[in-house]
């Protein structure tokens, strides 16, 4: 009969030859997986397709169990197969076995890459998460798991994009050149005109490879005379995405992309010379005059009013032909095509031309549960963003979403999505993804779950924090709307809020939070929220407060405290009457006084009990106070 590695290396035995038994578990291991190989059928690879310098995760799920064993290693000619340790080798990704992982023996490439969801591998997700993916990373890999229940094996084949991100385009007298770096797989450029053309490309395209297995392309055009009114374009492609930039010879528009509420420098350069004369329009909305400069001074009179006090000129660089714009607190209104004009004596006249785009990029993703719905929600951005739901594990959940749009007066877009969850999908972690052609985030929704805790103390894992904390942010809250403490650093100390420093004791460096001196109104959600450039990642725990023996104890002895005060209290008013007594020797001023301490002693035995809280003494001890001042009383009279 079949066993698999876990029996192997899990259950065997210390015998008088170990080093013997392991050897022929070994061979015996690798002959069945050899046969297995050969006699298993077609497996089919999911494709999963990663972005280089980016995380990615290769999903690979089995039946789950006890005595787990996980092997990922990469499939290349280079590199032949094994599923031991012992004969790993160089292709061996991860392993893990015994409850832990195993990386003795794991490939160099691969190291500080790699990480399993382990909170899911009792639950079936062997899942492999890798890190600053390189291009080397791509291939075919193999997931075996094996436990009590079976073995099981999953192939993937990984492919890795660096996709075209930013074509520049430049003219030299007669040459335009068009070129873009850090690009995979090899990328395609090609010419064009508008309006189309039979022109003939005398183009020169030249391609080259880095030490990172990625391409810089660049292409150059020599331009004749006869092609001085067409517009050249200049498009760079892979199977991922492309790009496209447009150029008229002699004037060329410049891209320039701007952040909201920020300063933005709109280029312009020009020969230099004496009596300078600078214009700026926004061509787009009717040439609107931006900002003018002549007679060496700014001339404003006529300025636009949607640009007034967010304008101005590098004054000490106009004579060394600079002519730029700096414009300050972007709006969204502000995009559009520019027109710079220059002149000089020396230099002539010159038109500049300036594309201006405004983004106000994906900034915090908020991500809340109210009892069986997920919200995903974002606000302020520009422009109108996507927001897309997934599941880690990857699920085939339909997700019945209702997403909604809304636009500010700023022209900024807030976007908002609901999921409504089932119960067959409580094991699922929700990703919730907002992205624009400027960037995107993600957020990340943990299973809820429960603790209970006596009112002494309690930890509260943060159980998203399997992953380094190195770069992340950390934050806890309560019942949703309450900061805890904040955390900007892993070797930061956090900070706490006014109302918690009672109550927090530390944060553990898995950012767990750990709690003392509770009482029950601390009972509630508590929501670890990790955040960096990319992605945010939420737990939410509710916590549960026990009545703890302590409790009991403390309140007895204080009841305790409590009678013990009262009784001296009552000591000392007697101890007054008698003194009231022999020092006046008249029972109307004893009486008096005998009220007076009677009304004294009831006020501070209500004093008492507000104090100690026990209500069920009240009665009996307003009685026999009483009585007791009476007694004496009763003496005196005598």
């Amino acid at each position: 009969m079949y066993r698999s590695p876990v029996y192997c290396y899990s259950n065997r035995r210390v015998e008088l030859n170990r080093q013997m038994t392991g050897i022929k578990c070994v061979v015996f291991v690798s002959i069945m997986n050899f046969l297995w190989i050969f006699t298993r059928g077609d497996v089919t690879d999911t494709e999963v397709s990663c972005v280089f310098m980016e995380s990615c995760i290769l999903p690979c799920s089995f039946q789950g169990g006890t005595g787990v064993v996980i092997y990922w290693t990469q499939v290349t000619e280079d590199c032949p197969v094994h599923w031991t340790q012992e004969t790993a080798g160089d292709c061996l990704v991860h392993s893990y076995y015994d409850n832990q992982d195993q990386l003795t023996h794991q490939d160099q490439r691969f190291r500080g890459r790699t990480s399993l969801f382990k909170d899911q591998i009792s639950r079936g997700n062997a899942s492999l998460l890798l890190t600053g993916v390189k291009v080397q990373d791509q291939g075919r890999y193999r997931c075996y798991t094996g436990s009590e229940r079976g073995r099981t094996e999953s192939f993937i084949n990984v492919t890795v994009d660096a996709p075209v991100r930013k074509v520049d385009l430049q003219q030299v007298e007669n040459r335009i050149t068009c070129s873009s770096e850090g690009i995979y797989p090899e990328p395609e450029l090609t010419w064009s005109t508008r309006p189309p053309s039979n022109v003939t490309f005398k183009n020169n395209t030249e391609v080259q490879r880095t030490e990172q297995l990625l391409y810089n392309i660049s292409s150059s055009l020599i331009l004749s005379h006869s092609d001085s009114d067409l517009s050249y374009i200049c498009n760079i492609s892979t199977r991922r995405n492309s790009r496209t930039v447009t150029f008229k010879p002699n004037v060329t528009d410049t891209e320039v992309s701007c952040v909201f509420m920020e300063s933005c420098i709109l280029p312009c350069s020009f020969q230099g010379g004496t009596d300078v004369v600078i214009d700026w329009t926004q061509v787009t909305a009717g040439n609107r005059l931006v900002h003018s400069y002549y007679d060496n001074q700014d001339q404003l009179a006529h300025q636009d009013q949607h640009f007034r006090n967010r304008t101005s000129l590098f004054k000490d660089q106009i004579s060394r032909g600079n002519a730029s714009l700096l414009l300050t607190g972007v709006k969204v209104q502000d995009q559009g095509r520019y027109r710079c004009f220059t002149s000089t004596i020396r230099g002539g006249d010159k038109y500049s031309f300036i594309i201006l785009t405004v983004d106000a990029p994906v900034g915090k993703v908020d991500v809340q549960q109210v009892e069986n719905r997920i919200t995903c929600s974002s606000e302020g951005i520009y422009p109108e963003p996507e927001l897309t739901w997934s599941t880690r594990p990857p699920s085939n959940v339909t997700f019945k979403n209702n997403t909604e749009v809304q636009q500010t007066e700023q022209l900024l877009y807030n976007i908002s999505s609901s999921l409504i969850l089932s119960h067959s999908d409580s094991d699922l972690s929700y990703i919730c993804n907002i992205s624009t052609d400027r960037n995107s985030r993600r957020a990340t929704l943990f299973k809820t779950t429960s603790i209970n805790c006596s009112s002494s103390e309690a930890t509260i894992p943060c159980t998203a924090s399997n992953i380094s904390l190195t770069g992340f942010s950390l934050t806890w809250s309560f019942n949703h709307s309450h900061i805890i403490l904040t955390q900007t650093r892993a070797d930061d100390p956090p900070t706490v809020s006014e109302g918690w420093r009672q109550q927090v004791k530390g944060v553990s460096e898995s950012g767990s939070l750990m709690l003392q001196h509770l009482s029950p109104s601390h009972e509630g959600t508590y929501t670890c929220e990790l955040r960096d450039a990319e992605e945010t990642l939420i737990t939410n725990t509710f916590l549960r407060i026990e009545e703890g023996p302590g409790n009991s104890t403390g309140a007895i002895i204080g009841g305790v405290v409590g009678a013990i005060s009262v009784l001296v209290l009552v000591a000392a008013a007697v101890f007054l009457v008698r003194w009231c007594t022999q020092k006046q020797g008249q029972q109307r001023n004893i009486r008096n006084a005998l009220q007076d301490c009677t009304i004294y002693c009831v006020q501070e035995i209500e004093l008492q009990e507000d104090i100690n809280e026990t209500t069920h003494l009240r009665s009996r001890e307003i009685k026999t106070y009483s009585s007791l001042c009476q007694s004496d009383e009763d003496s005196g009279l005598s």
